[in-house]
């Protein structure tokens, strides 16, 4: 019997310290996050399909914080690459100005509020532009890319009951090359929530 009580009493202690944590946690406003500014690097450069003309699975992990919140973007994107060579873009070397086109890919933002978790987002990708910029001799240096996002869905913060607020949200991010052949990316993300 007393073990009984010892138990009912640390789930109600336990039951209890739950509720004030997720008390805690207060409601997002749209104006904090409206327009975010990440940092991170490429992960994967993407493959290269030849019958596709298009390099495939180009990865980046983007953090971002500020006084209350913190960010982890995830995106994996497709894009083309009309008229250029089958070889890593950071290498390539191009004569005059080259856009590619973002074909598809997902994407998921995981916020966290206090050092707390807070809720997740994901999507995918609605279309967007990649403009290669090039140094001496030619040789790719930067990329701006301008992506279109789609939320199609998100946990526990944004789970059951979320609805998206304002327009999709868009990720302009500029990716410097370095010549050990680092990727390092800084971004804004224009999400209203």
């Amino acid at each position: 019997m007393k073990k009984l009580i010892y138990l009912l009493a640390l789930t109600i202690l336990l039951v209890g310290s739950i509720a004030a944590q997720s008390g805690q946690i207060q409601p997002m406003s749209s104006s904090e996050l409206s327009n975010f500014e990440l940092a991170g690097v490429q992960t994967a450069a993407g493959d290269y399909d030849k019958a596709q003309n298009a390099y495939l699975g180009n990865t980046f992990a983007l953090n971002g914080a500020n006084e209350k919140f913190s960010t982890n973007l995830t995106i994996s994107m497709d894009y083309t690459a009309p008229g250029l060579p089958a070889y890593s873009p950071d290498q390539m070397a191009l004569s005059g100005p080259v856009m590619s086109e973002i074909t598809r890919g997902t994407w998921s933002l995981t916020v966290y509020q206090d050092g707390a978790y807070y809720g997740t987002l994901y999507g995918d990708i609605r279309g967007g532009g990649i403009s290669w910029q090039t140094g001496k001799s030619d040789i790719v240096v930067s990329r701006v890319s301008e992506v279109k996002l789609r939320i199609t869905g998100g946990m526990d913060a944004f789970g059951e009951g979320y609805e998206p607020q304002g327009s999709d949200p868009f990720l302009t991010a500029v990716t410097r090359f370095s010549d050990n052949g680092e990727a390092i990316t800084t971004a804004n993300l224009e999400i209203t929530f």
